[in-house]
């Protein structure tokens, strides 16, 4: 098998059914259901979404640990602050296993 065999890109076969939404790129803490809050963090898989991989952020500066409902609540209303950093979303793939320097050394 050869790098070229490989290919990190899901949602390149999905995008016509389903545009993108760059809400997608919002990072921090869901809110799964009344009893569960998740962290989602989509800057450590930002290939499946066509972006060259970064090296990601710490969790805790994307999902501070100290998070109650009432603040989730806020957060993500105003979602469109908590994307994924910009320089992560400027480089697009050239190839399915594009990442910066440094990302795996």
């Amino acid at each position: 098998m050869a790098a070229e065999d490989i290919h990190f890109e899901c949602y390149a076969d999905h995008c016509e059914t389903m545009p993108f939404d760059e809400i997608v790129l919002y990072s921090g803490w869901l809110d799964a259901s009344s009893t569960i809050i998740v962290c989602y963090l989509p800057e450590r898989i930002m290939r499946q979404f066509g972006y060259q991989q970064m090296i990601p952020r710490h969790p805790y500066e994307s999902a501070p640990i100290a998070m109650t409902r009432r603040h989730l609540d806020e957060v993500f209303a105003f979602w469109e602050h908590h994307l994924v950093p910009a320089e992560a979303r400027a480089t697009t793939l050239e190839r399915d296993w594009s990442c910066v320097e440094g990302y795996i050394t």
